[in-house]
This record gives structure tokens, sequence and C-alpha cells, in this order.
């Protein structure tokens, strides 16, 4: 494939569940431009901040940079930038709030976005 053809989400690592924690629903889509997956989890009784920290650490080491950090009342989105070898960005967001349905727990969302021409 033509690097000019590359799709950003074999740059997406493929999260570790978080110990203790269950999937209770799980959604996995994507388009030609990126990626978004889903997840409702449960079972574990980490604050947000642990839940949100364990997660953006597996794309800190994959090589993903934070550019933004927004809370927004329960809602915290990060939005990550990953440069590839020709020096273009794809930026990637990972979100997390309180699922308060369904015995509680945490929605959690990776996306990655097309590499910017």
């Amino acid at each position: 494939m033509p690097a000019s053809a590359a799709r950003p989400q074999s740059s997406l690592p493929a999260l570790k569940a978080l110990p203790g924690a269950m999937i209770k629903v799980g959604y996995a889509g994507g388009s030609s431009g990126g990626v978004i997956t889903t997840a409702h989890l449960t079972g574990t009784s980490l604050s947000a901040g642990e839940v949100f920290a364990f997660y953006s650490a597996q794309l800190k080491a994959a090589g993903w940079k934070a550019v933004t950090d927004t809370t927004i009342g329960p809602l915290r989105v990060v939005t990550y930038a990953l440069k590839d070898l020709n020096d273009r960005e794809a930026l990637g967001t990972l979100g997390l709030r309180p699922w308060d349905k369904e015995g509680g727990g945490y929605v959690l969302t990776a996306s990655v976005q097309g590499f910017m021409p």
C-alpha cells in the first residue's frame, strides 16, 4: 500500500483490559478515515481518573502525544497526535464518562482519525 494511502488505525494499539473490570458492551467500527471503539466497563472500584490514566498510558507508550485535555462535567476527552514517517499527523481521542445505568461503571471511547495531508 502506498504511504499516502496508509490508514492510521493500524497505529491505534490494541488496548489491554483494565484488570478486574469486565466489558459489558463493546462496539468497534470504522470508515475509510478512521476507527472508533466504545466499551462499557463494569466491576471496578477505581476512580474515573485511575481508569483514564490506565488507558492513556497505553496510548502514550505507543507514541501518541496528548494535545488537548478537556473536562465537561463528568466527561473527560483527551486528543492525541501521532506523526508517521512522512511527518503527517493523525489525531485520536480517548474519552471517559461514568455510566449510571445497568449497574454503573464507565463508558470508554477510543478513536483515531485519518492522517492530515
